[in-house]
Protein backbone atom coordinates (compact mmCIF):
# COMPACT_ATOMS: atom_id res chain seq x y z
CA UNK A 1 0.00 0.00 0.00
CA UNK A 2 1.69 3.31 -1.15
CA UNK A 3 1.71 6.45 1.42
CA UNK A 4 -1.14 8.10 -0.70
CA UNK A 5 -3.51 5.78 0.15
CA UNK A 6 -2.29 5.28 3.58
CA UNK A 7 -2.72 9.30 4.36
CA UNK A 8 -6.81 9.39 2.81
CA UNK A 9 -9.24 9.13 5.69
CA UNK A 10 -11.82 6.07 4.97
CA UNK A 11 -15.73 7.14 4.67
CA UNK A 12 -18.13 5.18 6.80
CA UNK A 13 -20.80 3.12 3.89
CA UNK A 14 -24.07 4.22 3.99
CA UNK A 15 -26.92 1.77 3.35
CA UNK A 16 -29.92 3.08 1.55
CA UNK A 17 -33.21 1.06 2.12
CA UNK A 18 -35.85 1.27 -0.46
CA UNK A 19 -39.42 1.39 0.39
CA UNK A 20 -41.31 -2.03 -1.00
CA UNK A 21 -44.11 0.00 -1.62
CA UNK A 22 -43.28 3.46 -3.66
CA UNK A 23 -39.26 1.94 -4.38
CA UNK A 24 -38.22 5.04 -2.62
CA UNK A 25 -35.60 5.83 -0.33
CA UNK A 26 -37.80 5.25 3.18
CA UNK A 27 -36.33 8.45 3.87
CA UNK A 28 -38.76 10.18 1.50
CA UNK A 29 -41.97 8.18 1.75
CA UNK A 30 -43.98 10.96 3.06
CA UNK A 31 -42.86 12.57 0.27
CA UNK A 32 -44.52 9.85 -2.08
CA UNK A 33 -47.72 8.93 -3.84
CA UNK A 34 -48.58 6.73 -1.05
CA UNK A 35 -47.15 8.32 2.18
CA UNK A 36 -50.01 6.44 4.70
CA UNK A 37 -49.72 2.77 3.48
CA UNK A 38 -45.74 3.55 3.05
CA UNK A 39 -45.22 4.95 7.19
CA UNK A 40 -47.68 1.41 7.90
CA UNK A 41 -45.27 -0.54 6.43
CA UNK A 42 -41.82 0.48 7.19
CA UNK A 43 -42.58 3.52 10.42
CA UNK A 44 -41.43 6.50 10.90
CA UNK A 45 -37.77 7.68 9.52
CA UNK A 46 -35.45 8.63 12.41
CA UNK A 47 -34.24 11.38 9.91
CA UNK A 48 -37.53 12.86 9.59
CA UNK A 49 -38.14 12.64 12.96
CA UNK A 50 -34.70 14.45 13.52
CA UNK A 51 -36.38 17.04 10.98
CA UNK A 52 -38.88 17.74 12.77
CA UNK A 53 -37.59 18.07 15.85
CA UNK A 54 -35.53 20.85 14.83
CA UNK A 55 -38.67 22.21 12.76
CA UNK A 56 -40.43 22.37 15.97
CA UNK A 57 -37.40 24.09 18.14
CA UNK A 58 -37.19 26.57 15.03
CA UNK A 59 -41.11 27.42 14.31
CA UNK A 60 -40.95 27.42 18.60
CA UNK A 61 -38.03 30.51 18.59
CA UNK A 62 -39.66 32.26 15.63
CA UNK A 63 -42.95 32.42 17.21
CA UNK A 64 -40.70 33.06 20.49
CA UNK A 65 -39.31 35.82 18.45
CA UNK A 66 -42.41 37.14 16.79
CA UNK A 67 -44.70 37.33 20.37
CA UNK A 68 -41.76 39.26 22.20
CA UNK A 69 -41.75 41.63 19.07
CA UNK A 70 -45.63 41.81 18.94
CA UNK A 71 -45.31 42.98 22.82
CA UNK A 72 -42.84 44.91 22.33
CA UNK A 73 -44.58 47.06 19.66
CA UNK A 74 -48.05 46.87 21.81
CA UNK A 75 -45.73 48.53 24.65
CA UNK A 76 -44.60 51.57 22.97
CA UNK A 77 -48.32 52.17 21.00
CA UNK A 78 -49.38 52.30 24.66
CA UNK A 79 -46.66 54.64 25.74
CA UNK A 80 -47.20 56.58 22.70
CA UNK A 81 -51.27 56.79 23.29
CA UNK A 82 -50.96 57.37 27.02
CA UNK A 83 -48.60 60.39 26.49
CA UNK A 84 -50.73 61.59 23.67
CA UNK A 85 -53.75 61.50 26.43
CA UNK A 86 -51.83 63.60 28.70
CA UNK A 87 -50.97 66.00 26.46
CA UNK A 88 -54.83 66.51 25.22
CA UNK A 89 -55.82 66.97 29.31
CA UNK A 90 -52.96 69.41 29.21
CA UNK A 91 -54.68 71.64 27.02
CA UNK A 92 -58.45 70.84 28.14
CA UNK A 93 -59.83 74.08 30.29
CA UNK A 94 -62.17 73.05 33.50
CA UNK A 95 -65.45 75.01 33.06
CA UNK A 96 -67.65 75.45 35.66
CA UNK A 97 -71.27 74.65 34.42
CA UNK A 98 -73.18 76.34 37.39
CA UNK A 99 -71.98 79.64 35.68
CA UNK A 100 -73.43 79.25 32.30
CA UNK A 101 -77.03 80.12 32.01
CA UNK A 102 -79.10 77.27 30.29
CA UNK A 103 -81.01 77.46 27.03
CA UNK A 104 -84.09 76.92 29.09
CA UNK A 105 -83.11 79.60 32.40
CA UNK A 106 -82.21 82.14 29.15
CA UNK A 107 -85.32 81.45 27.45
CA UNK A 108 -87.05 82.15 30.37
CA UNK A 109 -85.09 85.15 31.11
CA UNK A 110 -86.08 86.43 27.61
CA UNK A 111 -89.61 85.82 28.36
CA UNK A 112 -89.60 87.76 31.93
CA UNK A 113 -87.91 90.37 29.87
CA UNK A 114 -90.45 90.46 27.66
CA UNK A 115 -93.28 90.58 29.89
CA UNK A 116 -92.01 93.50 31.63
CA UNK A 117 -91.31 95.33 28.36
CA UNK A 118 -95.11 94.51 27.81
CA UNK A 119 -96.43 95.45 31.06
CA UNK A 120 -94.16 99.39 31.25
CA UNK A 121 -96.12 99.82 27.73
CA UNK A 122 -99.62 98.40 29.43
CA UNK A 123 -99.22 100.88 32.03
CA UNK A 124 -98.26 103.62 29.39
CA UNK A 125 -101.34 102.85 27.69
CA UNK A 126 -103.30 102.89 30.68
CA UNK A 127 -102.21 106.67 31.33
CA UNK A 128 -102.94 107.76 28.39
CA UNK A 129 -106.37 106.32 28.48
CA UNK A 130 -106.81 107.67 32.19
CA UNK A 131 -106.04 111.31 31.01
CA UNK A 132 -109.09 113.47 31.21
CA UNK A 133 -110.23 115.05 28.37
CA UNK A 134 -109.70 119.02 28.78
CA UNK A 135 -111.19 122.21 26.94
CA UNK A 136 -108.16 124.43 26.33
CA UNK A 137 -109.15 128.04 25.59
CA UNK A 138 -106.63 130.28 24.74
CA UNK A 139 -106.67 134.03 23.32
CA UNK A 140 -103.61 135.15 21.00
CA UNK A 141 -102.87 138.66 20.22
CA UNK A 142 -102.41 139.27 16.98
CA UNK A 143 -100.63 143.09 15.52
CA UNK A 144 -102.34 145.88 17.91
CA UNK A 145 -105.81 145.47 18.38
CA UNK A 146 -106.74 141.95 16.69
CA UNK A 147 -107.36 138.97 18.91
CA UNK A 148 -107.62 134.83 18.17
CA UNK A 149 -109.66 132.52 20.59
CA UNK A 150 -108.42 129.30 20.30
CA UNK A 151 -110.61 126.54 21.28
CA UNK A 152 -108.83 123.27 21.92
CA UNK A 153 -110.80 119.54 22.87
CA UNK A 154 -114.07 119.47 22.14
CA UNK A 155 -113.80 116.36 20.10
CA UNK A 156 -113.04 114.87 22.89
CA UNK A 157 -116.35 115.27 24.25
CA UNK A 158 -118.02 114.04 21.17
CA UNK A 159 -118.43 117.17 19.79
CA UNK A 160 -118.26 117.69 16.07
CA UNK A 161 -116.11 120.62 15.41
CA UNK A 162 -117.24 121.61 11.67
CA UNK A 163 -120.71 122.24 13.18
CA UNK A 164 -119.88 124.12 16.24
CA UNK A 165 -117.59 126.68 14.42
CA UNK A 166 -120.92 127.55 12.93
CA UNK A 167 -122.31 127.51 16.43
CA UNK A 168 -119.84 129.98 17.48
CA UNK A 169 -119.94 132.35 14.15
CA UNK A 170 -123.31 133.16 14.25
CA UNK A 171 -123.11 133.58 18.15
CA UNK A 172 -120.13 136.25 17.92
CA UNK A 173 -120.87 137.53 14.45
CA UNK A 174 -117.41 137.01 13.15
CA UNK A 175 -114.82 134.41 11.45
CA UNK A 176 -114.82 130.92 12.55
CA UNK A 177 -112.54 128.07 11.12
CA UNK A 178 -111.35 124.62 11.97
CA UNK A 179 -107.87 124.44 11.53
CA UNK A 180 -105.11 121.51 12.42
CA UNK A 181 -103.47 122.14 15.57
CA UNK A 182 -99.59 123.35 15.98
CA UNK A 183 -99.07 121.21 19.07
CA UNK A 184 -100.35 118.06 17.63
CA UNK A 185 -100.87 117.63 14.00
CA UNK A 186 -103.28 114.68 14.53
CA UNK A 187 -105.90 116.73 15.95
CA UNK A 188 -107.30 120.11 15.12
CA UNK A 189 -108.41 123.24 16.88
CA UNK A 190 -111.06 126.07 16.71
CA UNK A 191 -110.01 129.74 15.11
CA UNK A 192 -112.27 132.48 16.30
CA UNK A 193 -111.38 136.13 15.35
CA UNK A 194 -111.94 138.44 18.49
CA UNK A 195 -111.45 137.97 21.96
CA UNK A 196 -114.11 135.68 23.55
CA UNK A 197 -112.78 133.78 26.48
CA UNK A 198 -115.51 134.22 28.89
CA UNK A 199 -118.14 134.50 26.21
CA UNK A 200 -117.16 130.84 24.93
CA UNK A 201 -117.12 129.20 28.49
CA UNK A 202 -120.94 130.60 28.93
CA UNK A 203 -121.26 129.10 25.04
CA UNK A 204 -120.38 126.16 25.88
CA UNK A 205 -122.16 125.46 29.23
CA UNK A 206 -125.49 126.79 27.17
CA UNK A 207 -125.19 125.02 24.25
CA UNK A 208 -123.01 121.64 25.39
CA UNK A 209 -124.35 120.87 28.99
CA UNK A 210 -122.58 117.72 28.89
CA UNK A 211 -119.32 119.37 29.02
CA UNK A 212 -118.21 120.26 32.84
CA UNK A 213 -116.81 123.04 33.66
CA UNK A 214 -114.29 122.00 35.86
CA UNK A 215 -112.80 120.92 32.86
CA UNK A 216 -112.54 124.26 30.77
CA UNK A 217 -108.86 125.77 31.42
CA UNK A 218 -107.88 128.98 30.35
CA UNK A 219 -104.56 129.04 28.76
CA UNK A 220 -102.25 132.09 30.07
CA UNK A 221 -98.69 132.81 29.91
CA UNK A 222 -98.33 129.16 29.42
CA UNK A 223 -100.10 127.77 32.46
CA UNK A 224 -103.35 126.26 32.54
CA UNK A 225 -106.11 127.87 34.97
CA UNK A 226 -109.42 126.95 35.73
CA UNK A 227 -112.15 128.72 33.82
CA UNK A 228 -114.64 128.23 37.05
Amino acid sequence: MSDTESSTPSQPIVVVEYCKICSLPTEYCEYGPSAKQCLKENGPHPNNNKNTAADKDSSNTTTSTTTTTTTATTTDTTTTSTENTEEKLKDLKIVDDSKEVSHVDAGKSESKEGTGEEKEKEKVSKKKKEVKPQIIIEVNQRNKRKHVTKITGLELYGIKLSDAAKVMAKKFSCGCSVVKSISNPNSEDIDIQGDFGEELVDLIEEKYPTVPLSEIYFLEDKKKVKAR
